[in-house]
């Protein structure tokens, strides 16, 4: 039997554009017209009447956010050429003088902006930068350095680096470590909240060791992550 998936495919987009008041999860592969379908239900919108300062278009890329703009102004713009009634006519023309100022970034351009407005309230430098990824990986060297540097006057950490030296680890195993922890904070403070190594700082059993570290609960961690992976083996 055939299945004419095109009507389902209309339904779902249908639903898309006029069910305004309703949260909806759209799942759907490449290529298949989600940017499309993003900027109808956007336009409606605005016919609705809602204003473009009031409306937030995340995507993912700083591209898919400029093409996402481009489209929309594009489709309102296509609005304005049809006969209109006057008082959809101001709104289009209202939500086309906004369009450059309206949320239709990314989640970190987005969140930026959040920042940004309480920078002072919640104690952030106004003027604070996102850094990309290779600035990033750069901070983390110099930070990690910067801690190995400071371990020297610290007995207990020279005899825990020594003894994991000894069992076959290298130093690049343990900015490994570092570097894993540092991209899973979430599992960094769960490791601080019940760190490994009892108070009285003495080394535990290898085995004992092992058993507390795949008692830790990894529900909250992706599956695909590597710590994980490591930790459930």
């Amino acid at each position: 039997m055939n299945v004419d998936f095109s009507v389902r495919d209309e339904l779902a987009r249908e639903q898309i554009r006029t069910l305004l008041a309703e949260n909806m999860f759209v799942e759907a592969g490449a290529g298949t017209g989600k940017t499309a379908a993003l900027v109808d239900r956007y336009v409606s919108l605005v016919l609705d009447g809602r204003r473009v300062d009031r409306i937030v278009a995340i995507t993912f890329t700083d591209k898919a956010a400029a093409e996402l703009r481009d489209r929309v102004r594009q489709r309102l713009e296509g609005q304005l050429g049809t006969e209109v009634a006057a008082d959809r006519r101001r709104l289009i023309e209202d939500a086309l003088a906004g369009i450059d100022g309206a949320q239709i970034s990314t989640i970190h351009a987005f969140c930026q902006g959040l920042l940004r407005s309480f920078a002072v309230r919640s104690g952030v430098d106004p003027a604070f930068e996102i850094d990309d990824e290779v600035a990033g990986e750069r901070r983390f060297e110099e930070r990690w350095r910067g801690f190995l540097e400071g371990l020297g006057s610290d007995s207990f950490a020279v005899e825990a680096i020594g003894r994991a030296l000894d069992l076959g680890l290298t130093t690049r195993n343990l900015q490994d470590l570092a570097h894993a922890l540092w991209t899973k904070p979430e599992l960094a403070e769960q490791l601080r909240a019940e760190p490994l190594v009892g108070p009285d700082r003495g080394w535990p059993d290898l085995g004992e060791l092992h058993r507390r570290l795949t008692s830790i609960s990894v529900a909250f961690v992706p599956e695909g992550d590597t710590l994980r992976g490591r930790i459930e083996m």
